[in-house]
């Protein structure tokens, strides 16, 4: 069974495919591929150029308020950071663990995409908050 991480707003917000769509053509090292041969798992996939081949980045469905995305030890995952960051979306694991906040980094703890949604839904976007309240010890 693998692990699945995913691009998803704090705000759980539809993810705006059309700005993901200009980022990609606006990147020559981007594909933004809606023909379903690379896989149809998905309505469109991001692909990134690595040498001659293309490799994936994330995968999205029409609506969704999440896309799957590259394991963050890949080398795809810095294009994933850079989409996270233009479309203020945190990068979340299977076991709700946050490995990229928008805008900011990676967390230096663990913390929890849960409580951080809780903290959020109860103070607004408050970047320092919602660290220092979602952090699981």
């Amino acid at each position: 069974m693998s692990y699945s991480v995913w691009l998803t707003s704090i705000e759980e917000t539809v993810i705006d495919i059309d700005s993901l769509r200009i980022f990609c053509n606006d990147n020559d090292h981007l594909k933004f591929d809606t023909s379903k041969t690379w896989t149809d798992s998905y309505d469109q996939v991001v692909l990134f150029k690595v040498e001659n081949n293309w490799d994936f980045v994330c995968g999205i469905n029409n609506k969704s308020t999440f896309a799957e995305c590259a394991d963050p030890y890949s080398i795809a995952f810095f294009e994933v950071t850079k989409i996270a960051d233009l479309l203020n979306l945190f990068v979340v694991g299977d076991e709700n663990e946050i490995y990229y906040i928008p805008n900011y980094g990676k967390p230096f703890n663990r913390l929890d995409f849960d409580i951080a949604k809780q903290v959020f839904n109860e103070n607004g976007y408050n970047i320092k908050l919602i660290i220092e309240k979602s952090s699981v010890i």
